[in-house]
């Protein structure tokens, strides 16, 4: 059973965390990757399509193996300084190691502190290092020695698919994601203004009041739209399946911050839909317009007595 980092119990924590010394531990025996495993870069660069259970899951396993390696790293080296015999050496070095072991202890707490609010992103730095950040916090997956990157980067890779299906990886990783605003227009006729974007988009009111929200409104919520099916796109030319009958919407916090699941397989993005997140309502009636869009067709995506979603 895949394990959910944010809702496990304190038990069952204590036994992923048992679990995960026991593989470091068995790897170390292990310093080549096998043709049959998943590559780390692929790995990483397909997170992004996975649910957030499973983005946490991989937070959770990347921190504590950093974690386990920074205190092996510490007990190392006052196993190293004792035989040194220099009383100034041995001083600095548990000075040092003291440190290192806080920082792996902050490692491990902010795995933990992972829950269903946190905004994850997954992605890569110019040393093919998996950059980690969790909502304010950015961590870059970097042993401490060189030497043991490779080591590091099996051991994690393999102990997150031994939970998910990392053969079903959707490549998709945007840099940039799309997050443009949408074209509008207006035309105010005897029944009422309406609005309607390049693509098809069309919100009719009733009357003239409070025009300004009016604008707003449909300003947002067609570029939320428009962002939804541009990054569909973009995941669909990557490989993966976007099914219509699977899509939905979840709000994750008070931001608007969303999570759109895209397949059976729970592969999603995450979106700042501020708008949307508010009006589920629109994002099921826009389900067909999406697939248009994300099938390279036109079609009109058109919402009557909008003054409701005021």
């Amino acid at each position: 059973m895949p394990i959910t980092s944010h809702k496990v119990t304190p038990l069952a924590r204590l036994f992923i965390y048992a679990f995960l010394i026991i593989c470091n531990g068995a790897a170390a025996n292990d310093n080549q990757l096998t043709s049959g495993d998943i590559p780390y870069n692929q790995l990483i660069q397909g997170l992004n399509g996975f649910t957030l259970e499973q983005r946490a899951d991989f937070v959770y396993i990347a921190l504590e193996n950093l974690a386990i390696n920074y205190r092996q790293e510490a007990k190392n080296a006052r196993d190293n300084a004792q035989h040194s015999g220099s009383d100034n050496k041995v001083k600095r070095t548990k000075k040092w190691a003291a440190s290192v072991e806080r920082y792996a202890n902050n490692l491990s707490l902010q795995a933990s502190s992972i829950n269903a609010d946190s905004n994850i992103r997954i992605t890569s730095n110019g040393d093919k290092k998996a950059l980690i950040r969790v909502d304010n916090q950015s961590i870059i997956i970097t042993s401490p020695k060189p030497s043991g990157q490779r080591q590091l980067e099996h051991t994690i890779a393999a102990q997150f698919c031994q939970f998910h299906h990392c053969e079903r990886i959707a490549v998709y990783d945007p840099q940039d994601p799309t997050n443009k605003q949408a074209n509008i227009r207006w035309s105010f006729q005897q029944q009422g203004p309406a609005c309607r974007s390049d693509d098809g988009i069309q919100f009719a009111f009733d009357n003239m009041s409070q025009l300004g929200d009016k604008k707003q409104l449909c300003q947002q919520l067609a570029s939320e739209l428009q962002n939804i099916a541009n990054n569909l796109m973009q995941l669909q030319s990557s490989g993966a399946v976007v099914d219509i009958n699977q899509l939905s919407l979840k709000a994750r916090g008070e931001r608007g911050e969303s999570t759109i699941t895209v397949n059976k397989l729970g592969q999603s993005i995450q979106l700042s839909l501020p708008s949307l997140s508010l009006q589920p309502r629109i994002f099921a009636i826009a389900k067909p317009w999406l697939r248009a869009q994300y099938e390279g067709r036109e079609a009109v995506l058109l919402i009557e007595n909008a003054e409701q979603l005021m």
